[in-house]
Formats: C-alpha cells, structure tokens, sequence
C-alpha cells in the first residue's frame, strides 16, 4: 500500500491543499487583492494581473467536473482582464491533470509537496553570514528586494513578489515570520513561514544568484521551519522548486506529493 492509499496520508495531504489555498490567500488579500468563492470553484483576484499565484484558481469540490473547471475559470479571468493559472494536486485532481494535458493547457511547473515533521537541528551558518527575523517596518524593503532577485525568474514572477510585499502587510502579522540571511552585510537569501489551522507553510525561498551555493539556503529555509514550529506549528509543509527538492531532502523533509501549475491555452 502506499502513502497516498492509507487514510492518515490522505487526510494529512487534504490538509495540506486546505492551507496552501488559504496561505495563497493570505498572500493576495493582504496585498490589496480578494477571493471569490463559487460553486467548488476558488478564485484569487490579485491587485496586479500576474498570472503568478496572485490570479489563481482552485477545485475545492472534487464534484465540479474538469470541463467546468476550464470554461468558468477562463470566463471569469477573461472578465476582468487578468491573467491565471490553475493549481492541482494529483493526490486530489488527477482527472483535472489528465484532462488539461488533453486540453492544450500548459503544465508549467512541477511542485513535489513536502513535509517536516520535527524541530530541524541548528548548524553552524557559512563565514561571514548572519540570519534575522524580518521586522515588517524596517525590513519590508530589503526582504522584497531579496525575494525578487532570488526568487523570480521573468517578469510575471517579478510582478507577483511586487505586489505581495508591496507593504509591510505581509510580514506583519503574528502567525508570519520572514527570515532574511546576510553575508558579509549583504542580505542575500530570505524565507516566510506562515502559520494556519496548525501547519507551517514555507514559501518565497530565495537566494541573490550571486550569492548562491554558500549554504544560505538551507539557513532561511531551516530557520522559516523551525519558526512555523515556534508559532505552534504541529508540521510544517511547503511545495519545492526543482532547485529547492534535493535542499529540503537532506534537510529532512519528506515528499508525498505533486502539484502542478496549469497555464491555459491562448484563445
């Protein structure tokens, strides 16, 4: 039997989808943006047009058939000038993944969904380098800058880290915590964990291109999972880049899952 056939893994993985929505939430809501429940359908309205996480859409209700996911989903984009895009879990949507392949929608990206079950252990940081916890007033600016170089990687990417750390919004908060890594006085890595219905959620890792494979990442990242724990945390979860996967395995986090991010097709 595997993970995904015994009933903890499947609640847990439920779970999982449940705050990713509401941690993407978060992350539009507190930049200005809204969300629009309807008929199994969620959908994140962003106060920017980006595709990129802020615009959207989730099955809530494994009931709403995949082709009636397509059609309302673009409808509505379409009605208010917005680009999107389409989460799914294959623990939760797999006639949905089937269905856009068929479609012409294009997969854009791949998200092994991980788990850390425990506190990480401390290791000594790189020479040279110092982690702080973000303070929403003073470091607004400079962990948005950090996320946008290290993190995004084309202009729709840009946009989204633009508009979600527009303020200090999305940093203050008490279930939040942003981290942010220095060298030599250079802040060149950061992390945030948010904190919802008992589950970290670690997400916007990024390190500065000129200051990566010196062990930065592995510092944001250990000190965001170790902060969701802080804040009460029963585990921590987040969904892995392809540069991310190989760090958060040997830091100790487990994979039980897939996401992917749906782009539909050009009209």
């Amino acid at each position: 039997m595997t993970d995904l056939e015994t009933a903890a893994s499947r609640d847990l993985l439920a779970w999982i989808g449940r705050v990713t929505v509401s941690a993407w939430t978060q992350y539009t809501t507190r930049s200005g943006g809204r969300v629009v429940a309807d008929r199994g359908l969620t959908y994140l309205v962003g106060s920017h047009p980006t595709p990129i996480i802020i615009n959207t859409v989730f099955r809530t209700d494994a009931a709403v058939a995949p082709s009636d996911v397509f059609a309302r989903s673009r409808a509505f984009y379409r009605s208010i000038g917005h680009g999107f895009a389409l989460l799914t879990s294959d623990y939760s949507d797999q006639d949905l993944n089937t269905a856009a392949e068929a479609a012409g929608w294009q997969m854009a990206i791949e998200l092994p969904v991980m788990v850390c079950r425990s506190v990480l252990p401390d290791l000594p940081l790189p020479p040279g380098a110092s982690v702080r916890r973000a303070d929403p007033l003073r470091d607004s600016v400079p962990f948005r800058a950090v996320v946008r170089d290290g993190f995004a990687s084309d202009g729709d990417e840009i946009a989204a880290v633009e508009t979600v750390f527009s303020s200090s919004a999305a940093l203050d908060a008490q279930d939040t915590i942003g981290v942010i890594a220095s060298i030599d006085g250079v802040d060149a890595a950061a992390a945030l964990v948010n904190v919802i219905d008992g589950m970290g959620y670690v997400g916007w890792v990024g390190t500065v291109p000129e200051y990566r494979r010196r062990g930065l990442g592995d510092a944001v990242s250990r000190a965001a999972t170790n902060a969701g724990f802080e804040l009460g945390a029963r585990i921590v979860a987040l969904e892995a880049s392809p540069m991310g996967l190989p760090l958060y395995a040997k830091m100790g986090y487990e994979t039980l899952a897939i996401d992917r991010i749906w782009l539909p097709p050009a009209d």
